[in-house]
């Protein structure tokens, strides 16, 4: 005999609404007047064995943080990623959903330290909030998350354990705009093992030669990005310029040690609330450029 159980929690992104444990075997909205319902998930569990327990494992969702867990938020998210830790994304698939394209991510992780206990956070774009949203696992022998009484991905939690399996969840969003992010991170209860993983569901990108520029949306106006640029030689100054239709400003990115860099973008047009911009970026061995909506034009949900 096997149960089935089915765990069900609201992901926030743009526009979203932060998280609050809701019944039992579920996750609720804390409704917020200013922000719209805007991408949801789903976390399932395949059939668990009725071995690990006499009866059907009641397993109930972890809380949505400890009171021992540090905070995770805007201010420190993507610093300080623990050497070796690994956390991943990966689609699963598309569809049509409700509110425009759904799309399925699971989460793979390795390399994690053991002799901690860590939980799944989110941050949602826009307003940039953050929550703790799984929690309760450890690492096994290989580095990987897993619930107590597991010994791999795969095998059945302790009864009644109130860990829901990492490898089982699988996160669905939607009602996403193009250039938008998806930021999850896995972080120790004393914070001192963080790994990050992002994805973009409808990217904006633009490539030549081995050099890369991508545009990420910050903000719930369409009027905040963030230019990424990767592939260029190593520190080297990068020359760049922005327009917003007869607006050019010239600039310079110094790239990192790995040929990267970052360049704040505000869309700010007397007499304008829309419209199209352009960035360039001319490195020793490349020239990418792309071109992207702002503003009413970038509010398209996909």
């Amino acid at each position: 005999m096997t149960g089935k159980i089915k765990l069900v929690a609201i992901l926030c992104g743009l526009l979203g609404t932060p998280f609050a444990p809701g019944a039992k075997g579920a996750f609720a909205l804390d409704p917020l007047d200013l922000f719209e319902d805007r991408s949801s998930a789903d976390l399932q569990s395949s059939a668990l064995s009725a071995s690990s327990s006499a009866q059907s494992p009641q397993v109930e969702p972890a809380p949505s943080a400890a009171q021992d867990t540090t905070p995770v938020d805007y201010g420190n998210w993507g610093y300080h990623p623990a050497p070796g830790a690994h956390l991943e994304l990966k689609e699963a698939g598309r569809k049509q959903g409700r509110r425009g394209t759904a799309i399925t991510y699971h989460v793979e992780s390795s390399g994690f330290p053991a002799g901690k206990t860590y939980s799944l956070w989110i941050m949602q774009s826009g307003d940039h909030k953050t929550r703790a949203l799984l929690s309760g696992y450890l690492a096994n022998a290989t580095g990987a998350l897993v619930c107590p009484g597991q010994s791999q991905p795969g095998d059945p939690p302790v009864a009644g354990s109130r860990c829901y399996p990492l490898e089982r969840a699988s996160l669905d969003v939607d009602n996403y705009h193009d250039g938008e992010p998806v930021d999850f991170a896995i972080v120790s209860t004393d914070g001192t093992v963080r790994a990050y993983a992002r994805a973009y569901p409808f990217p904006i990108q633009a490539q030549d030669g081995k050099c890369t520029l991508n545009v990420e949306l910050e903000n719930t106006k369409f009027t905040f990005f963030v230019i990424r640029g990767s592939g260029f030689e190593p520190c080297e100054n990068v020359t760049t310029s922005s327009s917003f239709g007869k607006d050019l400003t010239p600039g310079t990115q110094p790239a990192s040690a790995s040929g990267e860099f970052a360049s704040e973008v505000h869309a700010d047009v007397p007499g304008e609330n829309s419209g199209t911009a352009t960035f360039a970026a001319t490195g020793k061995s490349c020239h990418p450029s792309v071109t992207y909506d702002w503003g009413k034009a970038a509010k398209k949900v996909r």
